[in-house]
């Protein structure tokens, strides 16, 4: 972030505007054009001023950006008025649903409003979900004509509910709404959809038990409208600022404007041309609408744009996918200067150019960090090959993921598996080369040849684990004799704990990680990465010991719970999901990210790389067969029916928003990587690498 001092007029403006009489501004501006520089200047300007911080609402789309303002905002030295409310959405309606539980919990519908509520992460919200449905597909052939993964119906279905609470609609119409919209699809699929989601809302209420959905409608639609809450909420917060409000959702865009009328002051920040979270339900043209609620705006100067050849390119594109949307046409000679599309035959050889093009520039006096290589989504293949070829040109990398999967994850994988090794009443009994794979993730210097090698030994499914005495001297040294030491080390913890009384499972990972994983010879503190894996496990079960009174029959304290919380990852019912902190963006590495996370991150770079551009993931959403974001949205008109040409559109609309919004991203130089056939041999020609042909007139090169 710019010091005050190197702040434009226009931004000085927003920063100093007067703190009462309602005054209220909307600031529109593409990426890059100081909206959020501004806003940050706005809110340590009213924290200097004598303003209570709490007074101070500041509305963020996500909880990086969150972590990221107070992460900042701890560093500074501020006189102490109280610390401002910096939140999503999300976060506003839990936390005023747990202030004001016992006034409002019986008018809800809660069976029992005396007793606390349970608020349920994204995990225990499916693992419930999926108690739901287990029986009715297992007794009644729920789903039996849909070819989807159990984790992926609880996703959608809790989905639906979520549609329905952000756009204030009651979830009973779900059904309805779905059947009018796509007349073709099997009636009973959707009656299937409303009855699993009328007896989870109901289970929701016998137990207390709150997923978004609950927090989000109890919140609108009980606290919002009541006279004693609202005068209490207003008087409260008497400052506004919105970050990326196109990312907002119909709901929130409803508090805000409430909030304008009576506020001492408020600024809005739109990202002309965001709103990526369509298919999650965030309303742009809503967002844009609260202009006029706004007493005054302002639109900052189109100062940056990085690369008007890379901009031109992306409109161009723009102007063939969007019906009836014109666009001047940048000359070849600018394409081809700022431009260059590569294309070979397989995809194996596209990773491997990528890493020869980065490793040039670099030798070339690129820095690292100035370079990205972004795709629609970063999979195993595409992850293993580009780190091999940057690793290969001795190239500093890292991976940028918003979302992480347990299951993805080999140092939690390592982790789940010692975990049933402790715990033999779970029946619970690991193949020798899940063991051969956790040892050679918690002890240093044993790969996984060795490790195979001493699991042959010394590991049998249901006798567990034995002692390295055990082991003749030829083996020993052959696997090391540091790493038997270390091993004889694990044995040894794990058969002193078996012996004694079990705890619960998040306890049990904490003091493993703290008597073992932080001993001598295992995990140094440089490890990073294991640390943060390990932390991300410690949280999401403790969460789930929190939730276990929501989930039926599971006792907090029990050490069986820790069996629930692994056949619920393995199952795959749930992608146990947590945001990752994004590194320091001048950290000195080349980034490689999914398209989506470097977007909304608001990561610029001067060399992309965008690879896999023949994917139809750029063009395709996911596969949603019991849910579809866009009926379900306040937009959509009752009686329409969803046909090839809404979902056409829906496709174009999305691919270009994304590539204006990379291309806006991109300082000197794009390049545009294709391969003629996937990494499981099916045809790359989709929608965006077609275009990209037709606006580059066929200059390849072979």
């Amino acid at each position: 972030m710019r010091d005050l001092m190197e702040l434009t007029p226009q931004q000085l403006d927003i920063v100093q505007r007067p703190l009462q009489d309602n005054d209220t501004l909307f600031v529109a501006g593409p990426i890059g054009a100081g909206k959020s520089t501004a806003l940050w200047h706005r809110l340590l300007h009213l924290l200097q001023l004598p303003v209570r911080g709490e007074s101070v609402l500041f509305l963020v789309p996500d909880r990086g950006l969150r972590d990221y303002i107070e992460s900042m905002l701890t560093r500074q030295a501020l006189v102490p008025h109280g610390r401002p409310t910096i939140t999503t959405y999300y976060g506003l309606a839990r936390r005023m649903v747990d202030l004001f539980w016992p006034a409002i919990a019986a008018e809800a519908g809660f069976a029992h409003p005396e007793r606390d509520p349970v608020f349920l992460t994204y995990e225990t919200a499916q693992f419930l979900m999926y108690q739901v449905i287990q029986p009715l597909m297992d007794e009644h052939a729920y789903f039996h004509d849909v070819r989807v993964r159990p984790r992926r119906l609880t996703s959608q279905l809790l989905d639906n509910l979520n549609k329905a609470a952000i756009n204030d609609f009651p979830y009973t119409e779900i059904r309805e709404r779905l059947a009018q919209a796509n007349p073709t699809a099997s009636e009973a699929l959707y009656w299937q959809v409303q009855e699993c989601l009328t007896r989870f809302r109901r289970l929701c209420l016998e137990r207390n038990a709150l997923d978004v959905s609950l927090v989000i409608e109890v919140f609108h639609r009980y606290l919002l409208p009541n006279p004693i809450f609202w005068a209490f909420f207003s008087r409260h917060f008497r400052h506004l600022i919105v970050d990326n409000v196109e990312e907002t959702v119909p709901v929130e865009q409803d508090l805000i404007r409430r909030m304008l009328k009576v506020c001492d002051s408020a600024v809005l920040a739109y990202d002309i041309g965001g709103g990526y979270r369509i298919l999650l339900g965030v309303d742009p043209e809503g967002a844009w609408d609260l202009r006029q609620a706004c007493r005054h705006a302002v639109d900052l100067d189109d100062a940056f744009v990085p690369n008007r050849q890379i901009a031109g390119f992306a409109s161009r594109l723009a102007g063939i996918l969007l019906e009836g949307r014109t666009e001047p046409e940048p000359s070849p000679e600018a394409l081809r200067e700022h431009v260059h599309l590569y294309q070979t035959t397989y995809r194996s050889d596209m990773i491997r150019w990528v890493g020869q093009q980065v490793a040039a520039l670099v030798e070339s006096g690129v820095p690292p960090a100035e370079i990205a290589i972004i795709a629609p989504y970063v999979d195993g293949v595409l992850r293993f090959g580009l780190q091999e070829a940057l690793r290969s040109h001795g190239i500093p990398f890292r991976i940028l993921r918003r979302w992480t999967s347990f299951r993805d994850d080999a140092v939690v994988r390592a982790l789940l598996t010692l975990s049933a090794l402790a715990h033999p009443e779970w029946e619970r009994f690991p193949q020798p080369q899940e063991v051969a794979e956790a040892l050679s993730q918690l002890i240093p210097d044993l790969d996984l040849v060795r490790a195979a090698l001493l699991v042959s030994v010394l590991y049998e499914p249901r006798a567990g684990l034995k002692d390295a005495g055990e082991l003749d001297p030829q083996l020993r040294e052959r696997i090391g004799f540091a790493a038997v030491e270390r091993y004889q080390g694990l044995y040894q913890w794990i058969k002193e704990y078996t012996a004694g009384q079990p705890l619960s499972f998040d306890r049990f990972l904490s003091r493993f990680f703290e008597e073992v994983l932080c001993a001598k010879g295992f995990w140094p503190p440089e490890n990073l990465d294991a640390h943060r894996a390990c932390s991300r496990l410690m949280e999401s079960a403790r969460k789930f010991r929190w939730a276990a009174p929501a989930l039926g029959g599971l006792e907090p304290e029990s050490p069986q719970l820790g069996r629930h919380y692994l056949e619920m990852i393995d199952q795959g019912v749930v992608a146990a999901r947590y945001i990752e902190r994004a590194q320091e963006a001048d950290a000195p590495a080349v980034l490689i990210a999914p398209v989506y996370a470097y977007l909304l991150e608001n990561h610029s770079s001067d060399v992309h790389f965008w690879v896999d551009v023949g994917a139809p993931e750029w063009w395709r959403p996911p596969h949603q067969p019991l849910t579809n974001p866009i009926v379900l949205s306040r937009r959509w008109q009752a009686g329409q029916t969803w046909d090839m040409d809404h979902d056409l559109a829906l496709r174009n609309r999305l691919m270009v928003r994304m590539i204006e919004g990379l291309a806006r991203r991109c300082r000197r130089r794009a390049y545009l990587c294709a391969s003629d056939i996937s990494s499981i041999g099916l045809a790359q020609d989709g929608p965006f690498l077609t275009t990209a042909l037709r606006v580059l007139a066929g200059e390849v090169q072979p």
